[in-house]
């Protein structure tokens, strides 16, 4: 359940423009068994949360803006391995600083934009078993992306962060200082191409993601990796029905590569996509 009001002010012809806002929620979880399948537990929590945000305009096409958001979220789930597999954590308020800007070149939009995002950290104890919630984690990041029509017919969608996570409070014994899981650096750019044949397009996308760690302990690392896919689609008319063909290469390198070391139910690393083809076709009536 979620209520939301908010209201902007204006100021010096809309330049300046400020935001305050108030958020009712109420969050409720259940947890059950896996194997009777009978009610374990409930958690319920009510919250109001405010959001503040201001937008300055000091010249056409460019804005800077700064918020601050406070968000209801669940609470996390003990994982497999764990003696307390499957229980629930109490809802936990979450929440966000940013500040950035947005610039407008012509048809090609740039922003720019650092955050922070504070969140619980759990582990499951070596010796015990238990999981338990052992202090906060911070993401801190700087993220840009330029997106638009580089020329007639020709589109990017791009964008690179690079994240700095700690763990702080933690009462994790084995612990180091950045949690498993999270890329230092990610970067992506998609690109389209509306050929000279009607209807029919090219797409290209490169994905990079950096170099994480295994385990909390900060001893191992996933080497970063790079993938390439291709696609076209084309759309054409049957009768008065548009009709959309697509084909897609994912992976064209058959790249072998560790996608991430995050698990929401258990330690361990994920196998990145071999080559896939994929083909589709859709109209809308």
């Amino acid at each position: 359940f979620s209520t939301f009001a908010s209201d902007t002010v204006g100021f010096w012809d809309d330049r300046i423009l400020v935001t305050g806002g108030l958020r009712l929620q109420k969050l409720e979880t259940k947890s059950y068994s896996a194997f009777g399948g009978e009610l374990t537990g409930t958690q319920e929590l009510n919250k109001f949360t405010p959001v503040a945000g201001v937008v300055v305009k000091p010249v056409a096409g460019l804005s800077l803006y700064a918020n601050r958001i406070e968000s209801l979220q669940q609470g996390p789930t003990a994982g497999f391995g764990a003696s307390n597999f499957g229980e629930v954590f109490p809802p936990y308020v979450s929440t966000q600083y940013e500040v950035g800007g947005k610039l407008q070149i012509g048809a090609m939009f740039a922003s720019l934009a650092w955050y922070q995002i504070d969140k619980p950290y759990g582990y499951t104890d070596v010796d015990t078993l238990v999981y338990a919630i052992a202090g906060t984690q911070r993401n801190q990041g700087v993220e840009f992306t330029l997106n638009g029509e580089i020329l007639p017919g020709l589109r990017l969608i791009s964008g690179v962060s690079h994240v700095d996570a700690k763990l702080l409070e933690s009462t994790d014994p084995s612990a180091g200082t950045t949690p498993k899981g999270v890329p230092d650096w990610t970067a992506n750019a998609n690109v389209e191409w509306d050929t000279p044949l009607p209807g029919f397009t090219l797409t290209g996308r490169v994905t990079y993601t950096g170099k994480q760690w295994v385990d909390v302990a900060n001893t191992f690392k996933l080497p970063s990796w790079t993938i390439f896919n291709a696609g076209a689609r084309y759309v054409f008319a049957a009768g008065e029905v548009p009709v959309t063909l697509r084909f897609n290469v994912d992976n064209i390198a058959d790249r072998k590569y560790w996608a991430s070391a995050y698990d929401s139910f258990s330690s361990a690393v994920l196998q990145g996509q071999p080559r896939t083809f994929k083909a589709s076709i859709s109209a809308d009536f």
